[in-house]
């Protein structure tokens, strides 16, 4: 470590869209809100994931005097559905952010800035045990396959988080998660005793170091060897970046960096900024130009130094441990809300509308859940070894379909002779799975109305789990699903 530095920025980009291809014929279609563009993927590629990858750097005369990849000086994580679909339409961009993490790996002492993400997006503590350990190897396996290297962090879809979260986490070997202030309890140092918590529940807490979060027993008690670390992003910080247009320009934006890190009481200090990465160039356009000449030109120049969370932690571990409320995010004063009821958030573009939606609408994809699983274990059993362990290992399909490949994972995953019908039965079991996770993506709760497209996509999932059941056991789910999401009553 540099002794003579004694603060540093990490800058956390959350890259991601939503899976939007068609499920019958694997096509992201049309998308008329996006017009002159083909659909919201391809119009926020323009707006940002391009501009990140060449950022610009202007002098007085508005010349341009230098292009900087953005992605190899700011923490991220591209999300799996959307990483799947630059990689096919837009591969040189794709090919920026890998060249990205490894410039970040070889100048961070083999500390990459890229992190893994759960798969689709699903709200962790709403899910089940068995589809959040699904989510988290099909995360890390993905980031794998796609990175050449094992990821240390995964990020959590809205940083929704529990003790059951943490665990699956810790169980697949994640290092560190980033989170909200607002998530943490009480803090105290790791070595003192239990009269020593501070209460941070108001989102006082110290952002400029790590913390460990630690499991405990069925008594309470701390397992020593079990514990997460966390990272939680400066508040202010980080919400006049993403609401408050700070990114206008670079030297208002060291300004502000400055300011926090005046206030330190100890050093090493870190600065610690998460938000959506759409924020550089879509929800700001021309931001990413900002950013490029505050990472490499004006944050220099005060001795403020970008890193990735990876670094830090590595050469800056806890002293303090933390506990964090159960079932909290960082996008719903409620915990939880957004995503199961009709709790108050919303966009706020239409005051006079309700979401009584979310609630019959996650009850409803619930009970199909609860009808696809039984169905995959017993149907399953008859052609899989494991069907979950199955189901885990699907991603190695998902990443590349090829016939080759495919065959590779039946040998290794079916029972007993090469049987062509076992073959098509196990396939058609695994894609139901798939959607039937994908139907929970959190966009689809997020926005006001459940006829949006983000709601219709995951409705769009539901609807090919229910053909996969009909063909595979000649039930009929569609009527009582129907019935049941009736209750969601569109605005």
């Amino acid at each position: 470590m540099n002794q003579e530095t004694s603060s540093y920025i990490v800058i956390h980009g959350h890259f991601y869209q939503p899976p939007r291809e068609n499920p019958w014929t694997e096509l992201v279609e049309r998308q008329k809100e996006t017009f002159p563009y083909h659909n919201w993927n391809e119009l926020i590629t323009y707006q940002c994931y391009i501009p990140n990858a060449w950022a610009r750097v202007l002098n007085e005369k508005n010349k341009i005097v230098d292009i900087i990849n953005n992605y190899s000086y700011i923490n991220f994580n591209f999300g799996p559905t959307l990483f799947s679909w630059l990689e096919k339409n837009f591969p040189s961009v794709i090919e920026r952010v890998l060249q990205a993490d490894r410039e970040s790996l070889e100048k961070n002492d083999r500390c990459g800035n890229a992190i893994a993400q759960v798969y689709n997006h699903m709200i962790m503590p709403l899910a089940e045990e068995k589809d959040r350990f699904t989510q988290v190897r099909w995360g890390i396996r993905f980031f794998e396959k796609k990175f050449g290297r094992l990821p240390e962090a995964m990020w959590l879809p809205e940083t929704a988080i529990d003790y059951p979260t943490a665990r699956v986490l810790i169980e697949c070997g994640m290092k560190f998660v980033i989170l909200s202030p607002l998530q943490a309890k009480r803090i105290k140092p790791i070595d003192a005793d239990e009269s020593s918590w501070v209460d941070v529940s108001d989102g006082n807490i110290d952002t400029g170091m790590p913390y460990r979060l630690f499991l405990k027993n069925e008594k309470g008690s701390k397992i020593k060897e079990k514990f997460i670390d966390v990272f939680f992003f400066h508040h202010s910080l980080s919400h006049a970046i993403s609401f408050e247009k700070l990114l206008k320009d670079s030297i208002s934006c060291a300004n502000k960096i400055e300011e926090v890190i005046k206030e330190r009481k100890y050093s090493p200090y870190l600065v610690s900024i998460a938000t959506d990465g759409e924020t550089f160039g879509h929800h700001h356009p021309f931001s990413e130009m900002c950013i490029a000449y505050l990472v490499k030109y004006e944050l220099a120049r005060r001795g403020i130094k970008p890193v990735n969370y990876s670094w830090y932690l590595k050469n800056n571990p806890p002293t303090y441990e933390v506990e964090i409320k159960e079932g909290t995010s960082w996008s719903c004063v409620h915990g939880l809300g957004r995503w199961k009821e009709d709790c108050g958030c919303n966009t706020g573009a239409h005051p006079d509308w309700n979401q009584k939606w979310r609630k019959p609408l996650r009850d409803t994809l619930n009970w199909l859940k609860g009808e696809l699983d039984s169905i995959f274990e017993r149907e399953g059993a008859d052609v899989f070894k494991d069907s979950w362990q199955a189901r885990d290992d699907y991603i190695e399909v998902i990443v590349d379909p090829s016939p080759g490949n495919v065959e590779r994972f039946l040998s290794s995953h079916l029972k007993g002779k090469d049987d062509p019908f076992k073959k098509t039965k196990a396939l058609k079991l695994l894609e139901m799975q798939k959607f039937g996770m994908l139907m929970f993506t959190s966009c689809g709760w997020f926005f006001d109305e459940i006829s949006e497209i983000q709601t219709v996509q995951n409705l769009r999932y539901a609807g090919s789990a229910i053909q996969y059941v009909k063909d595979l056991t000649g039930r009929e789910l569609e009527e009582d699903f129907l019935i049941r999401l009736s209750e969601a009553k569109s605005n």
